[in-house]
């Protein structure tokens, strides 16, 4: 239920549509478009889980901090919909919560 939540609020964080992240998205999937298209879903929620675990590293947050993991899932989620690969915020979302934290 908890992931559910932090699911629900990164899709409505308007923070995503501020002008430095949103560019920094529009740019990431251009990359993804280009890089990644011919992965699942499931291959895509891995690469956000690889990309997010390196981020939350190199800002030396806590592995288990829930408010920074959604954060930067919540960026990949965004890129891979404006990257045309995913249509369902929702469904990217949880799944990459779920393998971040081995739920599945």
């Amino acid at each position: 239920m908890e992931l559910t939540i932090y699911a629900m609020s990164a899709e409505m964080n308007d923070k995503y549509n501020q002008p430095n992240t949103s560019k920094s998205i529009a740019e990431e999937a251009e990359l993804w478009a280009r890089d990644f298209s011919m992965l699942t879903e499931e291959q895509l929620c891995d690469k956000a889980v690889e990309f997010t675990r390196k981020n939350v590293r190199e800002m030396n947050w806590s592995e288990d901090d829930i408010d920074g993991v959604t954060w930067f899932l919540g960026c990949y989620a965004h890129v891979i919909l404006k990257a045309g690969l995913s249509q369902s915020f929702a469904s990217i979302m949880m799944t990459s919560l779920r393998k971040y934290f081995n739920l599945i």
